[in-house]
């Protein structure tokens, strides 16, 4: 499987680039971090649509990556975090 950065690990509020899945394509999404990453950290995985984007999931330690299945455009969204973490996908 190849895994891809889509959120370069940092600090500061940021949002990954768009994971975009055709009708019935899966792909996994996780965060990553140099160092243990402390049990406070949550990021959002969102889905966007013609109006406000909708939240399908959090990324945390207990659940540090989840399962997108399409059709849908997603992306994860990092509020600032005290521990630099990123964003992959593995396809």
């Amino acid at each position: 499987m190849a895994q891809a950065t889509i959120l370069a690990a940092g600090l500061t509020a940021a949002n990954s680039s768009d994971i975009v899945l055709a009708d019935g394509q899966t792909k996994t999404v996780g965060m990553f971090g140099a160092a243990v990453i402390p049990g406070a950290i949550y990021l959002t995985v969102m889905q966007r649509t013609p109006g406000l984007s909708h939240r399908v999931a959090d990324l945390t330690v207990a659940t540090p990556a989840v399962v997108l299945a399409g059709p849908g455009t997603f992306f994860v969204s990092r509020p600032t975090v005290p521990a630099s973490v990123g964003v992959f996908t593995d396809s």
